[in-house]
């Protein structure tokens, strides 16, 4: 939090276009959702921390398709999760290489969205639009 704060009072153009709590946001949406596109070893219940960052910042075209996969996701794995037994799935699959594979849309939504947050810094630094 202290690196985005810094560079946004070194005499960036971008405190002239977002107001400061909007930009401290985006800033740290952008910390978040690189951390959980890169770090290993989370739940999906760690997703919830970007919802209050996107919506201070008004990121809500990329909290929609963030929080349709990420329901999707744990629709899929609690029903999995629900029918092994009546399925006979536990048996014939490695159920975890299962909800694996489900994650990986999430997975997918959250790097974009790092990378396109990551790129609108990069042009904004430049003094691109």
């Amino acid at each position: 939090m202290l690196a985005p704060s810094a560079w946004y009072r070194s005499g960036s153009s971008a405190r002239h276009r977002f107001p400061p709590i909007q930009w401290v946001a985006r800033a740290q949406s952008f910390f978040v959702v690189t951390f959980l596109a890169l770090a290993t070893g989370f739940g999906v219940q760690y997703s919830s921390w970007v919802v209050s960052f996107a919506l201070a910042s008004r990121q809500l075209r990329q909290l929609r398709v963030f929080t349709l996969t990420t329901v999707a996701f744990l629709d899929g794995a609690n029903t999995l999760g629900l029918l092994q037994e009546s399925l006979g799935l536990a048996d014939q699959f490695p159920l975890d290489d299962i909800v694996r594979v489900l994650g990986l849309p999430v997975w997918a939504v959250t790097v974009w969205w790092a990378w396109s947050l990551g790129r609108a810094f990069w042009n904004e630094r430049l003094g691109r639009t």
